[in-house]
């Protein structure tokens, strides 16, 4: 196993043969803040940090260096710091649309769908997994500090 983290909740897996990049921001720094995309209100708990332009930092190596031999992606969940979002509502920008995405809901799922940001996207099975070559990738309960309004 070896995991590389890229930026923020960005990291790149290599498990069991297969290569997952899991919530892959990859916007250039200093894209876009928060408040920036239309109805979806993201807020975090600081509210002066959410005019901040983000992401604060570069990559820290080419992009085709990250997406290279990438299996799966991972989306953990929508918000703009764990997958490229545009302020026209666009999801997913850089990414190869043929490669699966796996995400934690159904109601993730579709919003990828409606945007028609990955084709073969689906949730993982909270009780089963998806299976991934020799692996099957499970969602696991969470606390996060950014709220949806």
């Amino acid at each position: 196993m070896k995991l590389t983290q890229i930026r923020n909740a960005t990291n790149r897996l290599d498990y069991a043969g297969k290569v997952f990049l899991i919530d892959p921001w990859l916007a250039p720094k200093h894209q876009l803040s928060f408040v920036d995309i239309p109805d979806m209100p993201f807020h975090i708990p600081d509210p002066m940090k959410e005019h901040l332009p983000m992401p604060f930092y570069n990559l820290p190596m080419d992009m085709g260096q990250i997406l290279s031999g990438v299996d799966y992606y991972i989306v953990t969940h929508l918000h703009p710091d764990h997958i490229d979002m545009a302020p026209d509502g666009t999801v997913g920008a850089p990414l190869d649309k043929a490669v699966p995405v796996i995400c934690q809901s159904e109601e993730d799922a579709s919003v990828l769908r409606e945007f028609r940001v990955f084709r073969g996207n689906r949730p993982a099975d909270k009780r089963y997994g998806v299976r991934c070559g020799e692996t099957d990738p499970r969602p696991r309960p969470a606390r996060h500090r950014c709220s949806v309004r």
